[in-house]
């Protein structure tokens, strides 16, 4: 059996790619459409590399993710550095990039590890609706284009 998962979401916005990588980087601001508390709990005001967010999305630990690389305005990658114990490994990702003549697409990919066969896959198919709430949320608020996926997938290790 897998110890490895991978959620993908793909989504279009009818807002340059600016706006939408403003908004992805607004860590508090994600609690207005991510159905979660998010807090900053350290980190440089402008919310980049070394920005630790908290997450409070239910009965269980709250989770730290670290901001661990930024291309403004384009990609931001984080880990989970704290409150997943069976999750030894976490990656995310975020890609904004131009779609159409004034638009943008959002590329979410989210690779997990456990070392427990299937928890990781469990994690990714617990995640994806909830990120896909929210991801329809934030279109809603920022309007946006008919263009959407997601997959929850083993990762071929």
């Amino acid at each position: 059996m897998k110890t490895q998962a991978r959620v993908t979401f793909v989504e279009s916005f009818a807002v340059p790619p600016e706006t939408l990588f403003d908004v992805m980087l607004d860590h508090e601001g994600m609690s207005d459409w991510m159905g979660a508390k998010i807090s900053v709990v350290r980190g440089p005001d402008d919310g980049g590399v070394g920005t630790v967010r908290r997450i409070e999305a239910g009965p269980g630990p709250a989770i730290d993710e670290e901001v661990t690389y930024v291309l403004r305005p384009r990609r931001i990658v984080y880990r989970i550095v704290a409150g997943a114990p069976p999750i030894r490994f976490h990656r995310g990702e975020i890609l904004v990039e131009p779609w159409g003549e004034t638009g943008s697409q959002l590329t979410w990919d989210i690779l997990l590890d456990s070392a427990i066969p299937g928890v990781a896959r469990l994690v990714g198919a617990i995640l994806e609706p909830q990120i896909q709430k929210g991801l329809s949320k934030l279109r809603a608020q920022l309007g946006a284009v008919d263009h959407s996926s997601s997959s929850t997938a083993p990762s071929a290790a």
